[in-house]
Formats: C-alpha cells, structure tokens, sequence
C-alpha cells in the first residue's frame, strides 16, 4: 500500500562521510589563511584558463583564416584548371580539324592519283596496241 504522508517524512540521517565532509568544510571556513589561500588558487586557475581560452579562440581564429585561404586558393585554381581544360579542348579541336583536313586532302590526292593511274594504263594499253598494230602493219 502506498503511503500518502511519504513525501512529507524527513530525509534519512546523513552518513557519517557527509558530516565528516560537513564539519570539513566548517573547519576550512573558520581558517581565514586557507580560504583566502584557496580563493587566491581558484583566481589563479580562473585567469590561467581564460588564458588558455584565448589562446584557444586565437587557434580557432587561424584555422578559419587559413580554411578561408585555402578556399580561396581551391576556387583560383578550378578556375585554372577550368581555363587549362578550355585551351586544351580548342586546341584538340584544332588539330582534329587540321587531321580532318589532311585526310581530306590525302584522300582527294588518293583519288587524283588514281584517276591518273588508270590514265597511265589506258594509255599504256594504247600504245602497246599502237605498237602491236605497227608490228603487224610491217610484218
């Protein structure tokens, strides 16, 4: 069954390491050498903290310039490769153009070489039927 008075009951008695730390604590009070000893250690750390904050805020502080430079350096150089990248292409397109060219001229050359070829051997066959018609006109 629950006991509805329960959160009205006294807390149980303190152990005996809370009244040791009680009686402790009362005991440092009433030296006033050692609290104004301990105060003076407390403001040491304090300050010595604030010191080390600061200096940590001036490390972060870097780190931000140089993440800043190195963002900036990261965008000149896309933009370099970007521009490296574009000359690259134009001339690659040139020289397929002037490849493109060549050929077309091999090729138109080939043609031109060809059609002399078979006028060569046209005119071959003439002559050696010229001459064979000459043989038998004087045989």
């Amino acid at each position: 069954m629950i006991n509805p008075l329960s959160s009205h009951l006294p807390a149980s008695p303190a152990s005996s390491t809370e009244l040791e730390r009680l009686f402790a604590l009362l005991h440092f009070f009433n030296d006033p050498k050692a609290v104004k000893e301990r105060v003076s250690q407390i403001m040491q750390v304090a300050a010595d903290s604030a010191k080390i904050v600061e200096e940590a805020e001036a490390v972060r502080a870097e780190f931000a310039q140089e993440r800043e430079s190195l963002k900036a350096e990261r965008v000149k150089q896309a933009s370099q490769i970007a521009a490296d990248r574009k000359a690259f292409e134009t001339q690659c397109n040139h020289r397929d153009g002037v490849i493109n060219q060549r050929a077309e001229e091999t090729s138109r050359l080939n043609e031109t070489a060809r059609a002399k070829l078979a006028e060569a051997e046209r005119l071959r066959l003439e002559a050696e039927q010229r001459v064979e018609k000459i043989k038998a006109a004087a045989a």
